[in-house]
């Protein structure tokens, strides 16, 4: 997976927000201010920043405004708050990744509210295993231009290293998640290759365990949706079982139910 900084002066913390992005199989460098950070080597490149917003001397904040300039902006406006035991974990809020270079909207993704916890006794043994990862209030707009898509740079930074692929085949086969809940949601694609524009909001969606070494995860989703080629709007509400067959490398939905009330000119004519 790709790398992180983590910029913290208090040394609990940083202990517990480090451990929590490795398990997750994230290759974590911590620092105990932002000179420190500053003066590192081996910190270009596409990565993810963790700040703690007040700190002696430069504040995250401060730093914030120095790299913002060089990339992307990942700003965390709320807290962080880390659990210990039994559960390692953390609860973050105002979360905003700033959206690519060269694209229109405000930001990539941002969250109102997110909870991640790792139970810390199984990972003694080398297994992880996750309550549900609950995200609440997010907005994802995914664009497309006669350049690039602007995630592509995201997807490339998870690609380094040569090790990636061998870690990351460990991970999977000794994770265990207890399932993931998407809250008051909302996702958006703009493909101006295509004048294509399409939204989804009040989306609500939750799934069940999820288990790597055997793909067998029963999802529910509900939501509203808004489209211009063809114009349609409507609301959709679906429940099914997603399969992975891992020879055949391939996926499937089953005791799929799907409910879809749909309005609009392509409707009429």
């Amino acid at each position: 997976m790709g790398k992180v900084f983590l910029v913290d002066d208090d040394d609990a913390v940083r202990s517990a927000v480090s451990l929590l992005l490795m398990t997750a199989g994230h290759d974590v460098m911590s620092f105990d201010s932002a000179e420190s950070f500053l003066k590192a080597k081996d910190t270009d490149g596409p990565a993810c920043l963790v700040l703690d917003l007040r700190m002696p001397g430069l504040s995250g904040l401060d730093l914030q405004a120095r790299l913002k300039e060089a990339g992307r902006e990942l700003a965390i406006a709320g807290d962080i708050v880390p659990t210990v035991y039994p559960w390692l974990g953390a609860e973050v809020s105002g979360v905003t990744l700033g959206n690519a270079a060269g694209f229109k909207g405000a930001h990539f993704a941002k969250i109102q509210n997110a909870n991640v916890r790792v139970k810390l006794m199984p990972l003694l043994s080398g297994n992880v295993e996750m309550d549900t990862i609950a995200i609440d209030g997010l907005d994802l707009i995914l664009e497309r231009n006669t350049s690039a898509s602007n995630w592509l740079d995201l997807t490339q930074a998870g690609h380094a290293g040569d090790t990636a692929g061998a870690s990351d085949a460990q991970m999977a086969g000794a994770l265990a998640l207890g399932g993931i809940t998407l809250t008051k949601s909302a996702i958006s694609w703009n493909d101006e290759t295509q004048n294509q524009k399409v939204e989804l909001t009040a989306l609500n969606a939750t799934t069940g365990a999820i288990d790597l070494k055997s793909i067998q995860i029963p999802v529910t989703a509900d939501f509203k949706f808004k489209a211009n080629q063809p114009e349609l709007a409507g609301k959709v509400s679906l429940k099914a079982v997603v399969a992975q067959d891992a020879k055949a490398k391939i996926w499937s939905l089953t005791g799929t139910t799907l409910s879809v009330d749909t309005q609009g000119q392509a409707l009429s004519d």
